[in-house]
């Protein structure tokens, strides 16, 4: 049954329609904004974070969901002792406290929001390693216009001309720096375009790059694909999978079965269910890590070392 605030506003006109919208997500901002904010142990440091947050309801729920980026991290500075470490959403700094759990390497941090990066400025001081934080949108380096919408322990960027923020997106290119060995993306949706549009990055700094692959439209699904075309075109061979609580599903060296799994989870997504998985996380990796690929293939780099 429809609500009274949906019945008020299908029949408004489409301009009073937009600002009693704007109106609620500005109610929505304020009342997200005000929430009070705990600590936790998250990897081997104390952490701020939003007390409506997910992340305080995952401890002690099977693996950590984000564990993959820890073992990964830790099998790449084996390799690449100087490498540093690239974080897009970076949120809180949840990511960023695994990563230092498992390295003592530099991090970049970008993070759009200014409600979590004001967080992520915190927790980043609670970290031993160097940190670069960057508030910033990355994308395909075009100007934006919008507003943020937050809700749970995420945002999510909604373009629009009305809105109240304006921006040059960045090029993977401008976030990274010579040394870069490890791109992690989560952005709600926009990962797609990051890494299509940074691809040329990619095809010449080779980094491993684990990104979670959310897949919702058909548009989604055709971005998937082309970007794991992409990939493979410059070289990605070597692909881990884990499912959105963290467990490893599989890892492969064939692009078809990525496709296909994406072609899953769009099917899944069209369907009216109770609970559904949306998203996985994916690891890819370039030809010339395939000793990367055999050590983090079985169990998902679960046995991976830590520091």
């Amino acid at each position: 049954m429809a609500s009274i605030r949906d019945i008020a506003i299908a029949v408004l006109p489409d301009s009073a329609v937009r600002f009693v919208r704007k109106q609620l997500r500005q109610r929505h901002e304020r009342r997200f904004a005000s929430q009070a904010v705990t600590t936790m142990a998250w990897g081997d440091f104390e952490i701020e974070v939003p007390k409506n947050h997910p992340l305080l309801g995952s401890v002690g729920h099977g693996p950590i969901r984000d564990q993959c980026i820890g073992n990964t991290a830790a099998c790449i500075v084996e390799k690449y002792p100087d490498a540093s470490f690239l974080d897009i959403g970076a949120n809180i700094g949840d990511t960023a406290a695994l990563l230092a759990s498992h390295t003592g390497n530099r991090l970049i941090l970008v993070e759009a929001s200014d409600y979590f990066f004001e967080i992520l400025q915190r927790n980043a001081r609670r970290l031993p390693n160097e940190t670069v934080l960057i508030q910033a949108l990355v994308g395909d380096g075009s100007d934006v216009t919008g507003d943020f919408l937050h809700w749970g322990g995420t945002s999510s960027f909604h373009e629009d001309a009305s809105g109240l923020k304006r921006a040059r997106t960045l090029r993977l290119a401008e976030v990274a720096d010579a040394k870069t060995g490890f791109v992690k993306s989560d952005t709600d949706g926009f990962d797609f375009t990051i890494l299509r549009a940074g691809i040329d990055w990619l095809a010449a700094a080779k980094p491993a790059i684990l990104f979670e692959n959310q897949i919702r439209t058909r548009e989604d699904l055709t971005q998937a694909d082309a970007l794991f075309a992409d990939l493979s075109r410059i070289g990605y061979t070597g692909f881990v999978v884990w499912d959105d609580p963290g467990f490893h599903m599989l890892s492969t060296e064939d692009i078809r079965v990525l496709k296909g799994l994406d072609h899953y989870l769009f099917e899944v997504w069209q369907r009216p269910m109770p609970q559904r998985i949306c998203n996985y996380d994916v690891l890819c990796l370039h030809r010339d890590d395939e000793d990367v690929f055999e050590r983090m293939r079985d169990h998902g780099g679960s046995r991976g070392a830590r520091r």
